[in-house]
């Protein structure tokens, strides 16, 4: 190039090497354009490497800054690194076609092509070619395809183009050079990808409506929608859960356990417990058990403290339980529920926190205190199953108090039910409505209601 003569004066020589430039990176734009054809035939490619191959090398020839190991020419500098700003400056003020995607042209037309078929099997695989922006139909807008730090996305690309996104396969690179020249393109992460669904999930479902069967959507399996779901998920700054960019309410971003994808709902909120499945018949209500792994926000499911939080709760037990058990007292062998039942039963009403912050109230309206006699009692029953002596907390924080063995002996003599401690694992939640050994009052009340007033000198021997 010229210099001026004058150095850091404009004059003729400098004019000319600025418009010579120009004239340069405009020419060299338009034959990126051109050489798409030259370097990508339109005819479908049977080998999706080969394909791939041909891409690399059209996208070779655009210019390239970027340093690094793997860069093999020189780094442009000073007035050539302008020529190549510019050359990226034109394709972008024109809006030019020249991002591709690969389609397969055996599957859908929502289904990824990224992943190889097998030769033989028929698949052939075309490029199609796009605007760096797409400003009237945003749903066909190209995005580059960038690695989340720290996540095995190597499945996810092609989840992410059965739901519809379009991802080009020119390299990162071309994007960060275009960004130089104020021209920001949109590339794959977590905000985007969530902000294209919440925008576009219509076209997952077969009608756009949902709930929808998991299998019925473009996702196809619970364990794509795991892997679309976990990469959206990000770090709380203060807690070990997750969150979605942005609150996912309205959204079809929930997997029940009846297999149907759904919107979460803010005032309809599922529970997320480990026992789930002991209410088949309320799956609507649950997160997805295989999802149960994923570090969920717990502000996204049901919590003690949400309205509507016991309605629910009772309306799932009333799906479940016999409605015998709504009585106070019931005479249960197996009948009404069987011991293996109850037993799972009590573990959730004890370790689950939804169901155990409504305990109380379950216990009023449902018959499930289990005894020693084969009796189930609801905590309003005027008799209630008394605490064994080794489930008498007083037994370690009171010296003084007596051994109550002998007691206990004549107690079950008369028949007096006792807590089955083998149903309820953790007898501390029930201390609140089952008499102690220690409360004198309470356990003489037991008796009276126990033998309705009878005399029980004719019955202690």
């Amino acid at each position: 190039l010229w210099q001026s003569t004058v150095p850091g004066e404009v004059d003729d020589k400098s004019r000319w090497n600025e418009n010579l430039l120009k004239a340069i990176a405009s020419s060299y734009a338009d034959f990126l354009v051109h050489a798409r054809s030259y370097y990508i035939k339109s005819e479908p490619f049977e080998d999706l490497k080969t394909l791939e191959t041909s891409a690399q090398c059209y996208y070779s020839v655009f210019p390239n800054w970027s340093k690094g190991p793997m860069q093999d020419r020189p780094v442009p500098e000073g007035p050539w690194l302008k020529l190549a700003q510019d050359v990226y400056r034109k394709l972008a003020s024109h809006n030019e076609i020249v991002l591709a995607t690969i389609e397969s042209t055996q599957s859908t037309p929502s289904i990824a092509a990224s992943v190889q078929v097998p030769l033989g099997s028929g698949a052939q695989y075309t490029v199609k070619w796009h605007p760096l922006k797409n400003p009237e139909s945003p749903s066909s807008q190209v995005y580059f395809w960038a690695t989340r730090l720290g996540f095995d996305d190597t499945p996810l690309k092609p989840i992410l183009e059965r739901i519809g996104m379009k991802i080009t396969c020119a390299p990162l690179r071309i994007k960060n050079h275009f960004l130089t020249v104020e021209c920001d393109l949109p590339e794959t992460s977590p905000s985007s990808v969530y902000d294209y669904y919440t925008k576009f999930n219509g076209q997952v479902s077969p009608n756009g409506i949902f709930p929808c069967a998991i299998a019925a959507t473009t996702f196809h399996s619970i364990a794509d929608f795991k892997t679309f779901s976990q990469y959206l998920l990000l770090p709380c700054q203060f807690t070990e859960n997750e969150e979605f960019p942005k609150p996912p309410f309205g959204h079809p971003l929930l997997l029940t356990a009846d297999g149907q994808l759904r919107n979460f709902d803010e005032r309809n909120k599922v529970i997320s417990s480990q026992y789930l499945q002991l209410f088949p018949q309320s799956f609507e209500k649950f997160l997805n058990p295989e999802l149960l792994d994923l570090k969920y926000s717990d502000n996204y499911f049901l919590s003690p403290g949400d309205s509507g939080s016991y309605e629910t709760v009772q309306g799932i037990l009333s799906k479940t339980l016999s409605h015998t058990l709504q009585n106070t007292h019931v005479h249960n062998s197996g009948e009404h529920i069987t011991k293996s039942m109850l037993i799972e039963l009590w573990a959730c009403l004890s370790c689950d926190k939804t169901f155990f912050s409504h305990l109380g109230n379950i216990l009023k309206c449902w018959a499930l205190l289990p005894s020693t006699t084969n009796q189930l009692f609801s905590s309003t029953n005027l008799l209630l199953p008394i605490l064994p002596p080794s489930s008498d907390p007083t037994r370690f924080t009171v010296p003084a108090v007596p051994d109550f063995s002998a007691v206990y002996k004549v107690l079950c003599h008369l028949g007096m039910p006792f807590l089955a401690t083998d149903i309820v694992v953790h007898q501390n939640v029930v201390q609140d409505c089952c008499p102690q050994l220690s409360d004198y009052k309470r356990v003489l009340t037991n008796l009276y209601h126990l033998h309705q007033q009878s005399d029980l000198s004719l019955k202690i021997t």
